[in-house]
């Protein structure tokens, strides 16, 4: 669960200390940051993301007008970041902050059994996907990538499981190789001197690092169903807070209803880049 919950780290807070689960609890190091008598003014949606969240930008336009349905004001605060693959202590923290500083934290991607008991997620708003990139020209599908050949796959991702179930599905000698990396850069860098012939990404960091050396001369492969890994994102909020998941939820339904989150995601360029309305 903790790998999972690393890999996902997508209006009335809880008036009573939060009934946390033993082992949950015994990985908070300070249960004193864990303040109920840090209240809000009933005027105001806590919203949180963590820090260097690719997508913040989207997830925070989409709470701001959460918020603007709600008629609250908003505020925005970056949470720590960086678990890596274990995600050691990431559920401890995310209690604390939903405790103490957050109503609600943005930008968590939604799935089966990746949270604790302790949490509950709201509808997801958006969906972001994996995709493949390539330099060499002859390459428009994966599987015009001849067998043997190295794809860079990220590190306990999603993408880099849909890509393993496929590649093993196929004849053993049509197999390629595969390499995990849990540094985009490097892997991009491994992609330009030819180390691999491709390499699957989750397309927001794609749209985040385009205009850097390492994006130069890539192109994006053609999609196929058969790899298709999309992400569900959502809000992350406390299981007890029942009614504040309705209201969320509620207005979620209403922006996705009326074309706002198509809207933004127009707007901030996400749709070249394969990110869709949830569904």
């Amino acid at each position: 669960m903790r790998a999972l919950l690393a890999a996902a780290l997508t209006i009335a807070p809880a008036i009573f200390p939060v009934a946390a689960s033993a082992q949950l609890m015994e990985q908070v190091a300070n249960p004193q940051l864990m303040n109920p008598n840090i209240l809000p003014s009933g005027s105001q949606l806590r919203i949180c993301h963590q820090n260097g969240l690719v997508t913040a930008d989207l997830d925070i336009a989409i709470a701001r007008e959460i918020a603007a349905r709600l008629f609250l004001e908003i505020e925005v605060n970056v949470l720590p970041s960086g678990y890596g693959v274990g995600g050691e202590f990431a559920a401890a923290d995310l209690l604390v902050n939903l405790s103490a500083q957050c109503d609600a934290i943005f930008g968590m991607g939604i799935g089966a059994n990746i949270y604790p008991a302790e949490f509950t997620v709201t509808q997801p708003y958006v969906a972001h996907s994996f995709t493949y990139l390539a330099t060499n020209p002859d390459y428009q599908r994966l599987t015009d990538i001849p067998a043997g050949l190295r794809v860079g796959v990220e590190m306990a991702s999603y993408g880099s499981f849909v890509f393993r179930q496929f590649n093993s599905l196929r004849p053993e000698s049509e197999r390629l190789g595969f390499l995990p990396y849990a540094d985009h850069t490097l892997m991009l860098t491994r992609l330009q001197d030819e180390t691999l012939a491709a390499v699957s990404i989750y397309a927001p960091f794609w749209r985040a690092g385009a205009d850097t050396p390492v994006y130069q001369g890539v192109h994006e492969l053609q999609r196929m169903p058969e790899l298709a890994a999309r992400v569900n994102t959502g809000a992350l909020l406390l299981s007890q807070n029942t009614f504040m998941r309705g209201e969320l939820d509620a207005a979620i339904a209403d922006l996705l209803a009326d074309g706002t989150v198509a809207r933004l995601i127009e707007e901030l360029g996400y749709d070249a880049y394969g990110t869709t309305v949830a569904q």
